[in-house]
């Protein structure tokens, strides 16, 4: 999945010219006849079995019940690339399904060596107080990353504010602050040990505090 690209695109990009689908692993053969058909471009495959491309409304509905059923996304090609198994190929598309959630800032790190900044490490809301979920890198690069380093800097303490332990690769070259600024990010979920898969960040929630995120437990 991962050679695919993490390439965010909307139902009306998937339609573009694709061809797409819930399932996977089945399109070399016609499973009406035995015959494969590698080597031959969508088109050719979709009049050699009377398939149609997806709409719009095919797509969004796609979307929706590979959300509903938990799965990660959904996977398109280009309807006029040859089919060829085993190959990268920029004719794939991987719109994963992404679920926003509201985490506390408790340091960060800068971009390995530059001084800008390169990631946050983040929590979520515990019975304790905050419990590490990761480090976030993704969408931070500009503005946006400045911007949040600027609100940082004058949040600096001494040690970490998560009441769980953060791994050691994790704390390296971090800079720890008080677990005031609230962002959103999306992810894919969460790993079985809490951690957010692959998080990437959005905004600063600032009509969000970090006390109203520890009692809503929001996130």
């Amino acid at each position: 999945g991962d050679a695919l690209g993490e390439l965010d695109v909307s139902a009306g990009e998937l339609t573009g010219g694709l061809a797409c689908g819930p399932g996977g692993g089945g399109a070399d053969i016609d499973g009406g006849h035995g015959h494969p058909v590698v080597g031959v471009v969508a088109l050719d495959r979709e009049a050699y079995l009377a398939d149609r491309g997806p709409t719009v409304e095919f797509v969004r509905g796609l979307l929706a019940a590979t959300a509903e059923q938990g799965l990660e996304g959904v996977v398109s090609k280009r309807r006029d690339a040859p089919y060829a198994p085993g190959r990268r190929s920029p004719d794939w598309l991987k719109r994963p399904h992404r679920d926003s959630v509201s985490v506390v800032i408790g340091g960060w790190r800068p971009e390995i060596g530059g001084s800008r900044l390169g990631a946050v490490l983040v929590g979520l809301p515990d019975t304790d107080g905050w419990r590490f979920a990761g480090r976030v890198g993704s969408g931070l690069a500009g503005r946006a990353g400045a911007s949040l380093l600027t609100r940082l800097r004058p949040l600096e303490r001494a040690g970490s504010p998560f009441a769980t332990e953060v791994p050691r690769e994790d704390a390296m070259g971090t800079t720890w602050v008080e677990p005031e600024i609230v962002v959103d990010v999306a992810a894919l979920g969460r790993s079985s040990g809490g951690r957010l898969r692959q998080p990437s960040y959005q905004r600063v929630r600032t009509d969000l505090t970090a006390t109203d995120l520890l009692e809503t437990g929001d996130g």
